[in-house]
């Protein structure tokens, strides 16, 4: 129990004290709803910091984006044009490695800005682990024992599988790195939980109900207090400078708050560390799973493509060429509805940026129906 004190010292009618007056009050619940408050308070303040650094994430992907788009397209075009066991194409498949590395980077930057929004869909959470366990095995130096321990009979959830395995994959790398002397071990534990009000409230905005717990262990060198409290930040790193760019536990927070869910850390220097990710069950009756497999389009429509960005819309055409169909280009919205009055009656579809100066995506949709035109118009972002 806390208890607050205060006291007085009692005197006769001459001054003189002949004691004191004490009164004791019980303050325990008073000390717990300030602890909450200031736990709130701090993930308010973590939260808007993700926020802002988000932002400017985002920014600078999209813009990055754009050029890797040019870069990976011209990578692929170009390897269909050399034979394939040549020095050239070696050469190619190198860069296209090192293109898709900074791919991934800019899907890290667009996740975090919360500008890639999660495709959910059915998701085994108990098959995405296992999937990862057997990938880290694989990758990882076998004096790191890597342990998957999966609850039975787990439901399946609504989540984006693809998010979450790199969340996952992320905290089995940075597992690694935190085992110094190169022997450890590294588990991954699943279960169904109950959360209740009270624990909710804690976590700020999320809800009570069902969740299933993720648990990421590691036997490495641990974390004192202070590099808790910062571990999800955006580009904080105890690595050496070149080994870690600082976001892989962010893109975990993010991916994590995205799926409704919270993450917390247990961890101090010596005893390893502990990383939960609680995801919330949603109701599955009206998803289905995809089926088939995905074939390249072939037609001989024409098409009206549109983009500011000269080497996505080179790329672009070339690609939608190749596949049989003829391309009519433009380089914003106002071009393009010149280009497609000069055509209107054969152009099948229009695939147009969403940012462009002058005339965007948007007001060429508009402008299109305004027109009175139908054709289908597909919008995309960099």
């Amino acid at each position: 129990m806390d208890v607050r004190v205060h006291y007085a010292p009692h005197r006769n009618s001459d001054g003189r004290i002949l004691g004191a007056l004490a009164i004791m009050e019980d303050v325990t619940e008073l000390r717990d709803a300030e602890k909450e408050h200031r736990r709130l308070e701090g993930a308010l303040q973590q939260a808007q910091k993700m926020e802002a650094v988000g932002t400017l994430a985002g920014g600078i992907a999209h813009d990055f984006n754009n050029l890797l788009t040019g870069i990976c397209g011209g990578l692929e075009l170009g390897l269909l044009d050399v034979p394939q066991d040549s020095v050239a194409a070696e050469n190619l498949r190198h860069a296209g490695t090192a293109a898709e590395r900074a791919m991934e980077l800019t899907q890290q930057l667009l996740t975090l800005s919360r500008r890639q929004e999660p495709t959910m869909a059915p998701t085994d959470v108990n098959e995405v682990v296992d999937r990862i366990g057997r990938l880290l095995r694989r990758s990882i130096p076998e004096v790191i024992q890597v342990r998957t321990v999966l609850g039975p009979g787990m439901p399946t959830i609504r989540a984006d599988a693809g998010q979450l395995e790199q969340a996952l994959l992320n905290l089995g790398i940075n597992a690694r790195d935190a085992i110094a002397d190169g022997q450890g071990e590294i588990s991954f534990a699943t279960e169904a939980v109950e959360v209740g009000e009270a624990e909710a409230r804690l976590q700020g905005s999320v809800a009570p109900g069902s969740y299933i717990r993720v648990t990421v262990t590691d036997s490495g060198v641990g974390m004192a207090a202070d590099v808790v409290d910062r571990a999800f930040e955006p580009f904080y790193t105890t690595k050496d400078q070149g080994k870690g760019t600082g976001l892989g536990l962010a893109m975990v927070y993010t991916c994590v708050k995205a799926h409704e869910g919270w993450v917390d850390v247990e961890s101090a220097p010596g005893t390893g560390t502990s990383i939960r990710l609680h995801l919330p069950l949603i109701e599955l009756a009206s998803l289905s799973r995809a089926e088939g497999e995905k074939q390249t389009p072939h037609g001989d429509e024409i098409i009206l493509l549109v983009d500011d960005q000269e080497t996505v819309l080179r790329v672009g055409r070339r690609m939608l060429e190749r596949c049989g169909y003829e391309v009519v280009t433009a380089r914003d919205g106002r071009e393009a509805l010149e280009r497609f009055a000069e055509r209107q009656t054969e152009i099948a579809l229009v695939l147009a940026d969403l940012m462009m100066p002058r005339c965007d995506g948007r007001d060429l949709l508009k402008g299109l129906r305004a027109r009175g035109s139908a054709v289908p118009v597909v919008l995309a972002s960099g």
